[in-house]
């Protein structure tokens, strides 16, 4: 997703969240990445926005800790937030020119990878 992009709308950002909290409908044992451009330069804001639906972590920060990883105009406006599921990397793509002061986009990407564990439950048929 896309969140509303200047400095003075927080708040737009904010209800726009909690809207796309509110329409995945997150049962409490279901793994669940979310992911897009937040348009924060706050990633202390972003954190506490998902604390409306606890358990979510930062795949950055969960990775990279000591890294800043920024993704447009020197702050990490894109990020990757994941439950109930295993992270194993992240890296930003696009940061190299494709010529002179020209690049893939006006924001680097992200790309994260997980491991699902998956359950396969076997049904006998009654005799």
């Amino acid at each position: 997703f896309h969140l509303e992009s200047g400095y003075n709308s927080n708040d737009i950002r904010s209800k726009q969240l909690q809207e796309v909290i509110s329409f995945i409908n997150i049962d409490p044992s279901d793994s669940v990445i979310l992911l897009g451009d937040f348009n924060s330069f706050s990633i202390t804001q972003q954190k506490s926005q998902l604390k409306l639906c606890s358990g979510f972590n930062d795949l950055w920060s969960t990775l990279k800790p000591k890294v800043n990883g920024p993704t447009c105009c020197g702050n990490r406006l894109d990020m990757i937030f994941y439950k109930k599921i295993a992270p194993e990397s992240v890296e930003l793509l696009g940061t190299e020119e494709i010529d002179t002061n020209l690049y893939p986009s006006d924001h680097s990407g992200l790309i994260g990878v997980f491991s699902l564990k998956l359950s396969l439950i076997h049904i006998s048929e009654p005799t």
